[in-house]
């Protein structure tokens, strides 16, 4: 007998079966795809059981094409349920245990128990349609398995809304969310049409045979669109192309527009030493050494949609500051609309420490750790242009060793070099903050003294320093007594650096000579 809804259900379960092909043949590995073709073979075997269903000749057979067809109509949801979990890619998660009962376990004994008894969910009792399109079923408000049933599909809709609305939240590409937008529409309409048609409207009449497997159709057609027009898996793409960034050496993570991190690569991980769950939802700021995070640098990235070659620190999970040079960039286009921001770190610790080696090598003495002679130019032509610009005046104390050399020929070089690094340190405990202690020779040592008012200034720091050296300096069992030859001048007085420089080695050794006659007294 030629049936209507027998031929369209037959329609609909080979583009079902068409649909489940489609999925697994592009991507046989991921789950996505995974998941939407058991998902579409389960609608397929609902259809298909119900294309012999509507034309059983008798209500045996009846029967089992509608036990079939549970199949389809009980474990739809359950996938359905992991399809949405795995297109969010776990960014929504839910407990294990509740995952579980809602994927397989509450199915499963809810497939027994319909297959198994005389009645299912469903019916309690099959009859010929009053309207002469077939089978249809009767069932009563007291039937236990009916409530379980529906127990179990409304609080399936409630957490596929719940993943949806969540992974909106946590989402940043409008490509996404209309793919999101989709599903709650198609899905929606069809559950509570299926609610009304196949649970509500047997309670109190026969007329009608169950319809939801007719509207299978637009499901069909709205899920095929879904496909091709907002390209669904192309979610599993993102996940293959994570191979290539995970060969990428430099930190690569992707944050959403109010800057939570929605993945990042291994390379990130083992930068900083987290898991991915530690990561992600989490602030990028969070990662950051707060002491140097500069907030106008973000502004000024959402005003131009790009930054390039910033230094930031970041730290680990153990605290150790990691050294970077970022950049970031908006990715955005017009079919997709706001994607996500992509941020792109490379580690640049050993190359920052190998530079202050370099640079502690060329303008520091190895032995006293005090600035030498090539750094205490630099920074003397520094004060120049600084007292050029209105800073205050600035002098230079020439410092020249009285008795050194006979300590070091009498005790030796070992104890020379430890007198030369206490006398740095005594120096250093002469000047203020503004003030550099430099070693430019070998018992020569020079003292940049800034924020200088006038002379008196800088008889002051002299009586200081001369002050210091009046005690002995102890090294190993030996007392030192060192005298000190000290020339100055200003650069006030002076106006330019080599003749400021003459002046005060000028005035030094007219100071040494001063001793050394007095010495030979």
């Amino acid at each position: 007998m030629l049936n209507v809804l027998s031929l369209i259900s037959f329609a609909n379960a080979v583009f079902f079966l068409f649909i489940a092909v489609y999925s697994i043949s592009i991507d046989r590995k991921s789950k996505i795809n995974r998941s939407s073709a058991i998902e579409c073979l389960l609608l397929g075997v609902w259809a298909f059981a119900y294309t012999f269903f509507y034309v059983a000749p008798d209500k045996s057979i009846a029967w089992f094409w509608f036990k079939i067809g549970s199949i389809g109509w009980i474990g739809f949801m359950g996938v359905l349920i992991w399809f949405f979990l795995e297109l969010s890619r776990h960014q929504v998660r839910l407990p294990r245990i509740i995952e579980h009962l809602l994927i397989w376990i509450v199915p499963v004994i809810l497939l027994i128990m319909n297959m198994s008894g005389t009645t299912t969910s469903g019916a309690i009792d099959l009859v010929q349609s009053t309207s002469g399109m077939g089978w249809t079923y009767h069932n009563r408000i007291d039937n236990i398995m009916y409530w379980l049933y529906v127990g179990y599909i409304l609080i399936g809709v409630g957490v596929c809304a719940y993943i949806l609305t969540l992974w909106t939240r946590t989402i940043a590409s409008q490509h996404f969310k209309r793919i999101i937008s989709a599903f709650l529409v198609v899905d929606g309409v069809l559950i509570f049409i299926g609610l009304l048609s196949d649970l509500v409207i047997p309670l109190f009449t026969d007329f009608f045979p169950p319809m939801t497997n007719i509207f299978l159709m637009v499901f069909c057609f709205s899920y095929w669109i879904i496909i091709f027009k907002l390209d669904v898996f192309r979610k599993n793409s993102l996940e293959a192309s994570e191979f290539i960034l995970n060969i990428i050496s430099d930190a690569l993570i992707v944050l959403d527009k109010n800057g939570f991190i929605q993945s990042c690569n291994k390379a990130t991980l083992e930068l900083l030493h987290y898991d991915l769950d530690e990561m992600v939802g989490q602030e990028l700021i969070r990662f950051f050494n707060r002491d140097r995070f500069d907030q106008k640098q973000v502004d000024k990235f959402f005003q131009n949609k790009q930054l390039t070659n910033q230094e930031a620190e970041l730290l680990t999970k153990e605290g150790k500051i990691v050294k970077t040079i970022y950049s970031a960039t908006i990715a955005e286009n017009d079919a997709y609309g706001f994607m996500g921001i992509i941020v792109s770190f490379h580690d640049v610790t050993a190359q920052k420490e190998l530079e202050k080696k370099l640079f502690t090598l060329a303008h520091y003495d190895a032995l006293t750790e005090l600035p030498n002679r090539r750094y205490f130019l630099d920074m003397l032509y520094s004060f120049e242009e600084l007292y050029l610009k209105g800073n205050p005046d600035f002098a230079i104390l020439f410092i020249d060793l009285d008795g050194f050399k006979e300590i070091n020929d009498a005790m030796g070089h070992d104890v020379g070099d430890q007198l030369l690094v206490a006398i740095g340190a005594r120096l250093n405990a002469c000047v203020e903050d503004a003030d550099i202690v430099a070693r430019i020779g070998g018992d020569e040592f020079v003292i940049l003294q800034g924020n200088v008012k006038n002379e008196r200034d800088i008889h002051k720091r002299q009586a200081i320093i001369l002050n210091q050296f009046k005690r002995p300096i102890q090294i190993e069992n030996h007392k030192c007594s060192v005298g000190l030859s000290i020339g100055y001048s200003r650069y006030s007085e002076m106006k330019n650096i080599p003749d400021m420089m003459r002046e005060a080695d000028r005035r030094m050794y007219a100071e040494k000579a001063k001793h050394t006659f007095l010495d030979n007294q």
